[in-house]
């Protein structure tokens, strides 16, 4: 099954993946601030452990709404098993 929301991964180093998801985003028409967020954790050079930890679990929980409805009519087998569904990362 392949989740269309997001552009697929092919191999390149994650940072270089996050800016093109980014650039993405905003060619879908992301607002203007939540790009200059997304920019922003991208691009930081330091994080606390607690601040790094918060950040990704924050981001896990927004990846699995987007995923569970991108694909709410999706084969439910398929879906538990697809890679791009966050409960599997």
């Amino acid at each position: 099954m392949s989740s269309h929301y997001l552009p697929a991964s092919d191999g390149q180093p994650s940072l270089q993946r996050l800016l093109e998801t980014i650039e993405f985003l905003q060619k879908q028409g992301i607002d203007d601030e939540a790009f200059k967020i997304l920019n922003a954790l991208a691009n930081g050079l330091i994080w606390s452990d607690e601040s790094d930890r918060s950040v990704r679990e924050l981001g896990k929980q927004i990846a699995q709404e987007l995923y569970d409805e991108a694909t709410q009519n999706a084969d439910y087998r398929a879906s538990i098993s697809d890679p791009q569904n966050p409960k599997n990362w």
